[in-house]
């Protein structure tokens, strides 16, 4: 009867961990399809319908960016609403660099990109947080509880907080 105990406890433990492999992928993602297969995934996690609504490369900071707004927001409607509003949509922004290039030797490098953030509204991240980075984080507890806001494991180099921005916004950054 203790080894079936300590077996559940393990078993229980396992699955409430967090998902430190899938975390460190995202420190190495190989290209922008890549990059928003990995966006889709967040998408799903909302918990509204999203659809893709635009991914670009934003050139002087270095970033690019995936953007989903609800399903039944149409293209004009979307273009109607001021930069603050378009804003507040879920957005997955991944850092990038060249790696391997040298203007100098017209050498032109490969691009490689690092999840950087995700931000929008509180539910519309809370899966993706939940199932990742906090599987035993609870929906309202999260709200006013600082150590399901955080993760931390240095030994793997994974540092991630799911935030309020000073926007109003919600935000899940890796660090």
């Amino acid at each position: 009867m203790k080894k079936l105990l300590l077996i559940t406890f393990f078993i229980c433990s396992f699955l409430q961990a967090q998902d430190l492999a899938y975390i460190t992928n995202l420190k190495n993602v190989s290209s922008e399809t890549e990059a928003i297969n990995i966006s889709n995934e967040i998408a799903s996690l909302s918990n509204i319908k999203l659809r893709l609504l635009k991914s670009e490369e934003i050139k002087d900071q270095n970033i690019f960016a995936v953007r989903y707004v609800p399903e039944e927001l149409t293209n004009v409607q979307y273009d109607a609403l001021d930069v603050s509003e378009q804003n507040n949509f879920l957005t997955v922004s991944f850092a990038y660099l060249i790696d391997g290039e040298n203007k100098a030797l017209e050498m032109s490098g490969t691009k490689k990109l690092n999840f950087r953030s995700v931000t929008g509204k509180y539910l519309q991240i809370f899966g993706f947080w939940n199932k990742y980075f906090k599987p035993d984080a609870d929906k309202e507890a999260l709200l006013t509880n600082s150590k399901q806001k955080r993760l931390d494991v240095p030994s793997k180099k994974i540092r991630a907080s799911f935030d309020e921005d000073q926007y109003n916004r919600w935000m899940l950054r890796s660090m």
